[in-house]
């Protein structure tokens, strides 16, 4: 009588499936099942405090370059263009909210969104020299470390097996409240 079937609607994938007797049940394949990570008003607030601590560093430590001698102005510019990458790779590439769908990982960064299909998530691991301040890596996307991501890893891991996980001692000391929150039940 009812036939499972596969809909289409707004680039999201449903399914409809035959559930006890007689009843339909409704179940999405986009549905986020878990959420890791900051609110929308907490990644628009790490912007703000980057973008207001390099408005008063930067213009702070380049006036101090050009009053010194040589080669203390080098390294006061060296330290400058550290910060600025650093900065730049932090609000471009550091993932501050991770959602867990049937089908995919999805991130935000503090400028840019994405997402991983789970068939191809590969690797868990620190990026090297980062990992001291909690620093992992998905894939390619970099993921801050705080309580409930050793959580967020098991969950991957059960649905992506052959998956590589190393994780720094950081994680396993991380204090404050858990970020990984199980959402409908599951």
């Amino acid at each position: 009588m009812y036939a499972a079937g596969v809909v289409r609607f707004r680039q999201r994938v449903t399914a409809f499936t035959r559930a006890g007797e007689g009843a339909v049940a409704f179940s999405s394949m986009d549905e986020v099942r878990a959420v890791y990570g900051w609110r929308t008003a907490g990644r628009w607030l790490f912007v703000v405090v980057m973008l207001a601590v390099t408005a008063v560093v930067v213009p702070m430590l380049v006036g101090l370059a050009v009053t010194v001698s040589a080669p203390a102005a080098v390294l006061l510019f060296a330290v400058v263009a550290g910060w600025l990458t650093l900065i730049g790779l932090l609000v471009w590439r550091l993932a501050l909210t991770l959602e867990v769908t049937a089908t995919e990982l999805r991130w935000r960064t503090a400028v840019r969104r994405g997402a991983i299909p789970l068939v191809e998530l590969a690797r868990v691991g620190p990026v090297p020299v980062l990992s001291i301040g909690g620093v992992h890596h998905i894939n390619t996307v970099w993921v801050m470390v705080s309580n409930g991501f050793t959580e967020l890893v098991d969950d991957l891991r059960d649905t992506a097996p052959a998956m590589r996980v190393r994780l720094s001692v950081a994680v396993r000391r991380m204090p404050g409240r858990n970020q990984y929150r199980r959402l409908n039940g599951r």
